[in-house]
């Protein structure tokens, strides 16, 4: 009876693993920095493997596991001693879609995190600061308007822990509404975080004789402390090239806060399918608003940089 009972779990594990499609991917950057009043350095960009395994069940549905192992210390920046980062499991969850739409559990994208980032077209610094985080949960309802996409998410109010390095952001819930059609596209979210943090955004995207262009503005409550954010950025594509530019400005409505533009310029040259060089000029500008202060460039440089997609 033991025999058989093992060889009835043996066949329960090794069957189901016979049909799943199991994929490795990933990807290494290194960058280098030529900073405006600092020394040049060299820098990690992300690196990062990705499995995916995907099993098409009987009943319609389909499941996929995703697990990521992410280094970004070099993105982050944290060097000080004693607070380095570790390689951590950034976006790895459970994804379940069939005929109801899709629910996702884990290091999930929001649903204002996992559409617009229009502007975010820079292959280094720049992001649209209306970006909306990480939750437990994310439903993504089925199709029933053409080219419509609406989202739910959600975290519960407690500590919700999804593995080491996870960024899941507690206590909240968001919404996304986004629409693609031949012209362009269109979204709008919300995000709420405990009792009175949110970001709403909104955004179009749109390409016209080759040239992609994007728009998106929002606004945020952070501790009391409202901002408002915009971001420009156009792309256009020639032969193995792109040359993009982004500009995002985020701003304090109370005038208390420090305000921030940061302008990147980039050109990008595509070497073979998986390889990319690019040189990329960012200009940060910023300052703490008060009726004397006037803007100053902090942060300028001038960054080269290799990634290889695999």
């Amino acid at each position: 009876m033991k025999k058989i009972i093992a060889l009835a779990v043996a066949g329960a594990f090794v069957g189901p693993a016979m049909a799943t499609d199991l994929s490795i991917g990933g990807h290494v950057e290194y960058l280098y920095r030529d900073n405006t009043g600092a020394e040049a350095r060299f820098d990690t960009g992300e690196t990062e493997i990705n499995i995916r395994a995907t099993d098409e069940l009987s009943n319609g549905y389909t499941i996929t596991a995703a697990i990521n192992i992410i280094d970004d210390n070099g993105e982050d920046e944290a060097t000080t001693a004693g607070n380095e980062e570790s390689l951590d499991l950034q976006g790895s969850n459970l994804n379940i879609a069939g005929p109801i739409g899709s629910i996702t559990i884990g290091d999930a994208s929001g649903a204002l995190d996992s559409t617009g980032d229009w502007t975010d077209v820079s292959p280094t610094a720049g992001g649209f600061n209306g970006d909306g985080d990480d939750h437990a949960v994310l439903y993504v309802l089925p199709t029933f308007v053409e080219g419509l996409t609406v989202a739910y998410s959600y975290s519960p109010s407690g500590t919700n822990d999804m593995g080491a390095g996870t960024g899941v952001t507690d206590d909240a819930t968001s919404y996304s509404f986004t629409y693609n059609a031949e012209l362009g596209s269109v979204y709008a979210g919300k995000e709420t975080d405990g009792v009175s943090d949110y970001v709403k955004s909104y955004g179009v995207r749109a390409t016209i004789s080759g040239v992609t262009l994007a728009a998106e503005t929002g606004e945020s409550s952070e501790s009391g402390t409202k901002y408002d954010m915009n971001g420009l950025a156009a792309t256009y594509g020639f032969n193995d090239f792109v040359l993009s530019y982004e500009k995002q400005t985020t701003e304090s409505q109370d005038q208390t806060d420090t305000d921030q533009e940061e302008t990147v310029i980039s050109v990008e040259y595509n070497w073979g399918s998986n390889v990319d060089i690019y040189v990329s000029a960012v200009d940060i500008n910023e300052a703490t608003v008060d009726t004397t202060s006037t803007r100053g460039s902090v942060a300028d440089a001038t960054v080269v940089g290799i990634e290889y997609t695999f």
